[in-house]
């Protein structure tokens, strides 16, 4: 695995981590009740039950694919076999093939996009990184206006689903895509 892809799964580690040794399936749903909540969002609106069943939904895959620790918790060795698979699943899709996690990336859109006008904002996609406890060691300007395409201050679904894509499928550190999650 190139280091790239390291830093990146590290860094996803670290957000769905509770302790910073194990994630577990609270930690891994409860992002989206944590990104509600610091949006001021219910955490028991639709958009964000929606996302809470796909991460729940992909932790049960998880699951699946390696052994969780007898108390239902993925440590980083654990993490490290199942994102290998996952990148190398995802490295596999075409370029016009449909996207795996479109869902999950849908849902995750939904919930960030607080005010519901089809659009994450600056503010909006920080309030993200934030509740994901990576917000201290992003350039958000520069990030951001990497992903915004036209140049509108805002990101569009297609905008934001596309800087997903190169986040999961290219080793290019100077590409956009590769600060989704930051730094």
């Amino acid at each position: 695995m190139d280091t790239v892809t390291k830093d990146r799964l590290d860094r996803a580690f670290r957000a769905f981590s509770q302790h910073g040794d194990y994630i577990t399936r609270d930690s891994y749903t409860g992002q989206a009740r944590a990104l509600a909540e610091a949006r001021g969002t219910d955490p028991e609106a639709p958009a964000v039950r929606d996302l809470t069943d796909q991460l729940g939904a992909m932790w049960d895959r998880f699951s699946e694919l390696t052994d969780l620790d007898g108390e239902g918790r993925i440590d980083r060795n654990s993490w490290a076999v199942i994102s290998e698979r996952l990148f190398d699943s995802l490295m596999a899709v075409g370029p016009d093939d449909e996207w795996p996690l479109d869902p999950y990336i849908r849902g995750l859109f939904r919930v960030i996009d607080a005010d519901d006008d089809g659009r994450i904002t600056k503010a909006e996609y920080g309030a993200w990184l934030a509740s994901l406890g990576l917000a201290d060691d992003t350039d958000l300007d520069s990030a951001f206006a990497g992903f915004d395409e036209n140049g509108n201050g805002t990101l569009s679904w297609e905008e934001f689903s596309n800087c997903s894509r190169q986040y999961w499928t290219q080793t290019d550190p100077s590409l956009p895509g590769s600060r989704w999650l930051g730094p």
